[in-house]
């Protein structure tokens, strides 16, 4: 009688089946021939990515061969968006469904050279993503982004775009050196004021280009320079808007430290102001801070040689660390644009005022060389004062294609007071005094300044 084996009968026929599925799945893909815009030159090596179109996730890539040639394959059935990028071309971009079996030839890919798109030309795309000339540009609301999120989050799901840990942005490999709001700053350059402080459902649309230095832009002269570059355009009933910051802290023994920050934006018109009060040693804003809510370019105003005539708001009476202080900072910023940025203002308000208080005692015993003890003491005690008001503005107007007329100006006061005592005394072993010193001294300054200049 033979004897029957139903668990290696049970293997075989499970065997049998995943490799007809696996055989069945590799039969399903995506193959085509990249050439350049004559149709007769192969471009090799360039990357092929395939995109689901249901959540924008990166499936597969493959790169071109010397023949032009590239197979996606083992791709699960369902709608893609077919990627192609390839230095110094225009990105490709076409939809495709992938059946259950077969392979998809979408025939010979044409890329055209990014510099020779001089209009608008939309490459077999979607609504999601599109070619504007030499411009790449991303469709938000045609990307899954949980409500409440904000742009990071949108560009962490765009193809082709990275953000790391430091909140830096790397489009196509290279790192985007500036982010524009509707094409201007957003308070200053920072991308991360704008990536982690507006709601992605407030975005249109993500564009990503190379633009041109600022030296090209002010002479016309073309350094050869280019930047890569992000501008977030803004829905229309989304260029108005707010965000700030407000923390306080107090204790038992009297020490405080409370500040507050507000940004305000309409379109091209934007304010801002803070304010921050402290006896613990915090006398304004952090650096991060201030150049988040505070634009830091045009601090100091120089001339057509470059002499810096005016200090910024950098004030000198900053807190050295001795004694406690209790100070009050403030600021205000005004910055708008008008007839299609022909016309250009930027205005400055700093308010500063501290007092100081500090004191300092000693005492001490020397054995001198003939074997007597000289005893020393002191004590001081110290109390300043200053108030200081500083504005600055310019304002820039386009003359024509090749000229901008800029004035500058920057104006501030100054009051200092100061009050200090201070004693002294050596004695000998039997207390009589040897010396004495006791002093008063105080101070009083003021200081005016107003600069300006036409370029």
């Amino acid at each position: 009688m033979q004897k029957k084996h139903p668990g290696i009968l049970v293997a075989i026929i499970l065997l049998i089946v995943s490799t007809g599925s696996s055989l069945y799945a590799q039969k399903a893909g995506v193959k085509g021939t990249i050439t350049d815009s004559t149709g007769k030159s192969f471009l090799n090596y360039a990357v092929i990515a395939l995109i689901n179109k249901k959540d924008s996730t990166l499936t597969t890539s493959s790169r071109s061969k010397a023949d032009g040639k590239f197979l996606l394959d083992k791709v699960v059935p369902g709608h893609y968006t077919v990627l192609v990028t390839y230095p110094d071309m225009a990105d490709f971009l076409v939809d495709v469904s992938v059946a259950d079996t077969g392979i998809i030839d979408i025939g010979k890919i044409v890329m055209n050279s990014r510099y020779h798109l001089l209009q608008e030309v939309i490459v077999r795309s979607g609504k999601a993503i599109r070619m504007k000339g030499d411009t790449l540009e991303f469709k938000a609301d045609s990307f899954y982004i949980p409500a409440g999120a904000n742009v990071e989050e949108l560009l962490r799901r765009l193809p082709g775009i990275e953000v790391g840990p430091d909140g830096k942005i790397k489009a196509q490999g290279k790192e985007v050196t500036s982010v524009l709001v509707d094409g201007d700053e957003f308070f200053n350059d920072d991308p991360t004021l704008v990536t982690q402080y507006l709601k992605s459902g407030s975005v249109d649309k993500v564009q990503v280009y190379d633009s041109k230095s600022a030296q090209t832009q002010l002479t016309g002269i073309d350094d050869g320079v280019r930047n890569k570059t992000m501008n977030i355009k803004l829905k229309e009933n989304s260029k108005n808007g707010m965000f700030g910051k407000v923390s306080a802290g107090t204790n038992a023994n009297g020490f405080y430290s409370h500040e507050a920050m507000l940004n305000v934006f309409r379109g091209k018109e934007k304010m801002a102001a803070f304010g921050t009060t402290s006896n613990t040693g915090v006398t304004g804003l952090s650096y991060r801070d201030m150049s988040q809510y505070m634009s830091v370019e045009n601090s100091g105003i120089e001339d057509e040689s470059g002499r810096l005539i005016g200090n910024g708001f950098d004030f000198s009476d900053s807190y050295d660390g001795g004694g406690l202080p209790s100070s009050i900072n403030s600021g205000a910023q005004y910055a708008n644009k008008w007839k299609e940025n022909k016309h250009g203002t930027n205005i400055h308000y700093r308010f500063n005022q501290m007092q100081t208080a500090g004191w300092n005692t000693s005492s001490g015993t020397q054995l001198l060389p003939d074997s007597s003890i000289r005893q020393t003491s002191s004590r001081s005690n110290n109390v300043s004062y200053s108030r200081q008001h500083k504005g600055a503005g310019i304002f820039e107007t386009k003359l024509d294609s090749f000229s901008t007329l800029k004035v500058a100006v920057d104006a501030q006061t100054r009051k200092t007071t100061s009050y200090n005592t201070s004693y002294s005394d050596s004695r000998n072993e039997k207390g009589d005094f040897l010396n004495k010193s006791d002093q008063l001294n105080s101070t009083n300054g003021s200081s005016e300044s107003f600069n300006s200049s036409i370029q």
